[in-house]
């Protein structure tokens, strides 16, 4: 005949064992990656490759800086990756990536989501003024979370290898006309004159007593007697890109008291008649020395 109380007593032994067993089991933490960021002439890459399979390939261009945060916990199912981005022309992304398995992850970019069954590498240009994204569809499983390998496939890829010479030329062409004003602005006018390239002729007839030569005479005149508006740039968007090496930006710029710059109306004219400007275009184009330099003038102001 069964005793009960013993039966009771190996049951109760059982359960509670289990429960120990349990207890003193460590929770598994969610998978999270081998991790490598940089920058290769002027564009950012990011790259994540997890154990269990997920890879993840970012390229972004002009980039300035950029900064993760990642949170895995055994009380969280989800590893989760934040990250953000600045470009050289103050535009900022941000993507966020969850995964449980390290194999499938939800992901998205400035809130937008992407299905990474459709491509796990993005290129991201900000030249417009905004992040666009394009997704690519690439075999990631040889990249290494390396500089070299990431820099290796993507030079061998011709359209991640157009995207960074393409970043390359535009960020040029960027960092050769903000210096441009930077250095009038600072009074920096034979370092200004010589990252431009248009006519000389207006500031030619201003000041018929400097030498046509002396282009930085020329310059420290237009700005400090002629009425060239010699301003900091307050903000730039790539316009139009004419030619591969030729670009034209749309520039804001700003008064010393950090306010916007308008160029009123002009002659006796109304504001009806002739609205105030604020936007100014201005077109870079590499000069035959294989440099950057800006074709027009600063705006004048009668």
């Amino acid at each position: 005949m069964i005793n009960l109380r013993m039966l009771k007593s190996q049951i109760l032994l059982l359960a509670l064992s289990g429960f120990l067993f349990a207890a003193c089991t460590p929770a598994s933490t969610p998978p999270g990656p081998d991790m490598a960021a940089g920058v290769y002439i002027q564009s950012g890459y990011e790259f994540y490759r997890w154990e269990e399979g997920l890879t993840l390939m970012i390229w972004f261009d002009g980039a300035q800086s950029s900064a993760c945060s990642s949170s895995s916990s055994t009380n969280d199912p989800q590893f989760v990756l934040q990250c953000h981005a600045v470009s050289r022309s103050d535009v900022r992304f941000d993507w966020h990536l969850e995964t449980e398995d390290g194999l499938t992850a939800d992901f998205s970019i400035d809130g937008q989501s992407f299905d990474l069954d459709d491509g796990k590498l993005f290129l991201i240009s900000t030249s417009s003024g905004e992040a666009e994204v394009t997704q690519i569809e690439r075999d990631l499983s040889g990249v290494r979370p390396e500089a070299d390998s990431i820099t290796e496939f993507s030079l061998d890829d011709p359209v991640i290898q157009g995207f960074i010479h393409d970043s390359s030329e535009t960020e040029l062409a960027f960092r050769a006309l903000t210096a441009f004003f930077s250095r009038l602005h600072a009074g920096g006018y034979e370092q200004a004159a010589a990252l431009y390239g248009g006519t000389y002729d207006v500031m030619i007839d201003h000041n018929p007593e400097i030498d046509p030569d002396d282009h930085a005479a020329l310059f420290r005149n237009a700005c400090t007697i002629n009425g060239a508006q010699c301003l900091e740039i307050g903000s730039v968007v790539l316009e139009e890109q004419s030619a591969l090496t030729e670009f034209k930006f749309a520039v804001e710029f700003k008064n010393d008291d950090g306010s916007l710059f308008e160029l009123g109306p002009c002659c006796g004219a109304t504001e009806t008649d002739q609205p105030p400007q604020s936007v100014f275009v201005y077109t870079v184009k590499k000069s035959m020395a294989d440099e950057y330099v800006v074709l027009e003038m600063p705006v004048y102001t009668p």
